[in-house]
């Protein structure tokens, strides 16, 4: 092994020469011919992969990622490595070897057929039982609470279906019990008998508090079940009305008397009720207020009209009106209760005011009115223009004498026509006039101005589509050319042809105008709209194709490619040419689309002739009969799947639409049907019935889980056909409710009691709840926490003041303040729970000589001095 091998190649597998470790070397380094590219000899574990191997790692031990097989290491490779049970190359369950490895059997975590769960365990109640039944009642396993569990939902067999044993009691319904709803309830007596009044049987729930065994009043105990007295519904001797409550007002006062206004009892509506009038109440029970329409002497009231109007004879105060009173009313517009004029309120109870005839304060003069120009003007001023009250012949008063600000010198609106030139205006002659000079626009007389003045006809300010610039009217013909106005030219006659024709647009084929050798001219050059674009009228056989034409060869020869009218000579143009036998123009109730006869039978499908197929043949139901109609249920043939067909659509009859025989479950609803969905439906029954919860049929399909035909709850099937349990939606048994879902805290919680703290269910707010108070766990629902101000004995609390003062009574850590508890507070210097090497037992520091012996600090007595001699040395040791 020199490098070169005999063969005078270089020495490595590959060179057709076997050199140490080679096993074989073929010359190549192909995998799969026997030797490999490493080479050894082809096969499972040589450490290449050849297929159908998925993996090769140079071994044949299993389990360590690559199998001797040369499979990953995994279930279902065929090789059992532990924990593998067994591996039958696989992963079918119920085969003996599921899809777990394990043997094929209960308990194993694979759930095969008949089992319907298999949670890896035989434990009973842990949500799938030891038979692999879902824990449930009535899978057969007694799991606690249950009593018993005979392997059905059946009541009365002994083991009902809430697996109690069959008893009044245990809240499920077996005759000869009327109710049982677990014990007694407000409709059922604890001897499981509907609950009655009169049954001699007391049912305090439903709030009976005696039952004589008769409905009779007066004995004693009532017909309502309460004893006989006032105030227990039931009226006895000696009372006019019995309510059964102690409410006044209610028609039926708490003395059993009829409610009425005047009996000295406020009730109902009453406001107030004194026997009669008096200072604080109206005869018609109703509280004294002035203002009530109803006149209380006794509340001092002079007169009440029932409102707050001031001066219409009796005020808002309840006395008469009157100026100088102080109050204003009528048409007074104020009363200060003073006759001095000029302090805000005049003597004739006016405001003083501008306009009311006295002149006082800033004003000029005062006449009493608001007439502008009589001399005193509304605000007080002497008329004039410029004092800022228009008036007289003035059309506005600005206050100032500036012109174009809106209101001009003279008093007059800027604008044109008030004799005052502003911006813009370039003249101003006071009027309106056209034609003197200046014009009613303010621009001086002239043609262009936009003013008319003879002899102008008309003046647009320039050109426009009805006025020539030369302020004559726009008229086509009239020698001057408008362009605004549409014209091209204007020649300044009517003449056609010479140029420019009567509607001033130059001669040409096209303009609108016929003139010369046109036939017409429609100013357009669309064929076929009666004029074509050569100016001749639109016809079939002029040799022109326009409009609908699709031809025109100048002929009225049929089938030599243009037909007579106009179209391409063709199967469908409505012309009958050789070597068509009709043509309509398409299909038609004679004449098929192909140009021949309509006839039944002859292969060629023509709906307007009222067929509904045509397969040329008269064969009976193969989709299209003799007659040309569709093969189908209701033509009255009987054919195929059909079991009749007696040609109508009528239900009931023997043959309906479907034609099938009329039956319960033909899927058709007939005669006295209410439904027939072929079967039990979601809304059907199987007997044709409408699916309705409580009909006492089962029906799996509604979603019903059982139908026992009444709607009393908790008797195995309740009302919404559901088995009667905690979760279903319907309250009964021993149930405080059931909202139907597993969420905490929304009134109802998952055990169907109602969420409140100390249910033993965590409902939000709450953030435990142990059902009472817990180590963990305070009465009120939170967290057992020292500190929280909530006392829990159960968590060791000996107090608990929800601070962390020391001292108080009850320190940080939730003990009573008290030396020897751990911890320091006043006056406390020290608390170490006990004697320690620095604190004494009595919470003072250790210190010899303090009088306090504490042998944990090393004190062997302790006299209270650090003299020495006197047998307790200054180290309290001994002497």
């Amino acid at each position: 092994m020199d490098g070169c091998d005999s063969n005078c190649k270089i020495t490595g597998c590959g060179n057709g020469v076997v050199v140490a470790p080679e096993v074989c070397d073929d010359g190549n380094l192909n995998n799969g011919d026997g030797c490999d590219s490493n080479c050894t000899v082809s096969a499972c574990g040589n450490g290449v992969i050849v297929a159908p191997e998925v993996c090769d790692d140079g071994n044949l031990v299993d389990g360590d990622g690559c199998d001797s097989n040369c499979k990953v290491t995994a279930c279902g490779n065929g090789v059992i490595v532990a924990p593998e049970v067994c591996d039958d190359g696989n992963l079918v369950n119920g085969d003996g070897c599921d899809s777990n490895c394990t043997a094929t059997a209960c308990g194993n975590g694979v759930a095969v057929a008949p089992e319907v769960c298999d949670d890896g365990n035989v434990i009973d109640g842990d949500g799938c039982d030891s038979n692999c039944k879902v824990t449930a009642c009535g899978n057969g396993v007694i799991v606690a609470p249950e009593v018993c569990d005979d392997g059905n939902l059946f009541s009365g067999d002994g083991c009902d279906s809430n697996c109690t044993v069959t008893a009044c009691g245990n809240g499920v319904v077996v005759a000869p019990e009327q109710c049982d709803p677990g014990s007694e309830t407000a409709f059922c007596d604890g001897n499981c008998t509907l609950a009655v009044c009169g049954d001699g049987t007391l049912n305090v729930t439903a709030g009976e508090v005696c039952d004589d065994n008769n409905l009779i009043n007066g004995d004693g105990c009532d017909s309502n079940c309460t004893p006989t007295g006032c105030g227990n519904a039931a009226v006895s001797a000696g009372e006019i009305c019995d309510d059964g409550n102690a409410v006044d007002g209610d028609g039926c006062d708490s003395n059993c008397t009829l409610t009425g206004c005047g009996n000295g009892v406020t009730t109902g509506l009453e406001q107030c009720d004194d026997g009669g009038q008096s200072a604080t109440c109206d005869s018609d029970c109703t509280l004294a207020v002035c203002g009530d329409a109803v006149f209380n002497a006794s509340a001092g009231e002079q007169c009440d009209d029932g409102n707050a109007v001031e001066g219409d004879g009796c005020d808002s105060n309840c006395t008469v009106s009157g100026c100088g009173n102080g109050v204003t009313g009528g048409l007074e517009q104020c009363d200060d209760g003073n006759a001095v004029n000029g302090d805000g309120c005049d003597s004739n109870c006016t405001v003083s005011v501008c306009g009311n005839g006295v002149t006082g304060g800033s004003e000029a003069c005062d006449d009493g009115n608001a007439i502008e120009g009589d001399g005193c003007d509304s605000n007080c001023t002497v008329s004039a223009c410029g004092n800022g009250v228009t008036a007289g012949l003035e059309q506005c008063d600005d206050g100032n004498a500036v012109d174009g600000d809106g209101c001009d010198s003279n008093c007059t609106p800027t604008g044109c026509g008030n004799a005052v030139v502003t911006v813009g205006e370039i003249c101003d002659d006071g009027n309106a006039v056209d034609g003197d000079g200046c014009d009613s626009n303010c621009t001086l007389t002239g043609c262009g101005n936009g003013v008319q003045t003879l002899p102008e006809a008309c003046d647009d300010a320039g050109e426009s589509p009805t006025c020539n610039s030369d302020c004559t009217v726009a008229q086509c013909g009239d020698g001057t050319l408008n362009v605004t106005a549409g014209e091209v030219c204007d020649d300044g006659n009517a003449v056609e042809g010479d140029g420019c024709d009567s509607n001033c647009t130059l001669s040409v084929c096209g303009n609108g105008v016929t003139g010369g050798l046109e036939q017409c001219d429609d100013g357009n050059a669309i064929e076929g709209d009666g004029c074509d674009s050569n100016c001749t009228v639109s016809a079939c056989g002029n040799g022109v194709t326009g409009g609908l034409e699709q031809c025109d060869d100048g002929n009225a020869v049929e089938g030599d490619g243009c037909d007579s009218n106009c179209t391409i000579s063709v199967c469908g143009n409505g012309v009958t040419g050789p070597p068509e036998q009709c043509d309509d123009g398409g299909q038609s109730a004679t004449c098929d689309s192909d140009c021949t006869f309509a006839v039944c039978g002859d292969a060629v499908f023509n709906a307007s002739a009222g067929e509904q197929c045509d397969d040329g043949n008269a064969v009976e139901g193969d989709g299209c009969d003799s007659n040309c109609t569709v093969s189908a249920c209701g033509n009255g043939v009987t054919g195929g799947l059909e079991q009749c067909d007696d040609g109508n659509a009528v239900d009931g009859d023997g043959c309906d639409s479907n034609c099938t025989i009329s039956a319960c479950g033909n899927g058709v609803t007939a005669g006295l049907e209410q439904c027939d969905d072929g079967g039990e439906s979601a809304t059907c029954n199987g007997d044709c019935t409408l699916a309705v919860c409580g009909d006492a049929v089962f029906n799996a399909s509604a979603g019903e889980q059982c139908d026992d035909g009444n709607a009393v709850e908790g008797d195995g099937c309740d009302s919404n056909c559901t088995v009667s349990a905690c979760g279903n939606g319907v309250t009964g048994g021993l149930e405080q409710c059931d909202d139907g879902n597993a969420v905490e805290g929304d009134g109802c919680d998952s055990n169907c009691t109602v969420s409140v703290c100390g249910n033993g269910v965590i409902g939000p707010p709450e953030q435990c709840d142990d059902g009472g108070e817990s180590a963990t766990c305070d009465i009120d629902c939170t967290p057992a926490v020292c500190g929280d101000a909530v006392f829990n004995a159960s968590a060791g609390e000996q107090c608990d003041d929800g601070n962390a003062v020391e001292g108080d009574g009850c320190d940080s850590n939730c003990t009573v303040s008290v030396c020897g508890n751990g911890v320091v507070g006043a006056p406390e210097v020290c608390d170490d729970a006990g004697e320690s090497v620095t604190c004494d037992i009595d919470c003072t520091p250790a210190v010899c000589g303090d009088a306090t012996l504490n042998v944990t600090a090393g004190e062997q007595c302790d006299d209270g001095n650090l003299l020495p001699g006197d047998g307790c040395s200054v180290s309290c040791l001994i002497e």
